[in-house]
């Protein structure tokens, strides 16, 4: 069995910028906390919010995500429910 030429994959439409985000709870509605200057990374799987801010909001922790990093170090960070709107439209994380 032959393999097909490997393809290079690249990230041109990919990269990171900084924008003010509104975080609010999707259950209770009209109260929001707004981010400035925050970090977007458009090739990221997760989407990262301080935890104060979170609870103050009233969005309850999931459960525990572990994670190593880049040199091998291992932690773990709680996972909350977020749903992010671009363009109007909802998509659950």
């Amino acid at each position: 069995m032959t393999r097909p030429p490997r393809q290079e994959a690249t990230m041109a439409d990919m990269g990171t910028f900084r924008t003010t985000i509104a975080i609010e709870n999707p259950l209770a509605r009209g109260r929001r906390h707004e981010l400035p200057e925050t970090l977007v990374d458009t090739g990221a799987e997760l989407t990262w919010a301080p935890a104060l801010v979170l609870e103050s909001l009233g969005i309850a922790r999931q459960k525990r995500l572990g994670f190593r990093t880049a040199d091998g170090r291992g932690g773990g960070v709680p996972r909350y429910r977020l749903c992010h709107r671009p363009c109007g439209r909802y998509r659950d994380e």
